[in-house]
């Protein structure tokens, strides 16, 4: 998978490359630590959704299915239970 394989994605990243250096050029835009971090944290997060999507979806469905099985194999304590099933057991 190209990450910016058409031209429409190469003319956001120019134009995103361009209005960062603008911003930075007139001190509107400052770099420190916790925007760097930021914005790295932000493009691990697209990236990661735009290459593993499948994979974390397969992962996450998974899951879900798996603590659904496993929350119908017990009854709910926040369940109201009828004084006659009590007698039964």
């Amino acid at each position: 998978m190209k990450l910016f394989s058409t031209a429409r994605n190469r003319k956001i990243l120019f134009a995103a490359i361009l209005s960062i250096c603008a911003l930075s050029s007139k001190n509107i835009l400052i770099y420190n630590e916790e925007m760097i971090v930021a914005r790295c944290f932000i493009g691990f997060i697209i990236f990661s959704r735009k290459s593993l999507g499948k994979t974390f979806k397969v992962t996450l469905d998974g899951r879900i299915q798996a603590i659904q099985e496993e929350s119908q194999q017990f009854p709910n304590p926040n369940e109201v239970v009828p004084p006659e099933s009590n007698e039964q057991q």
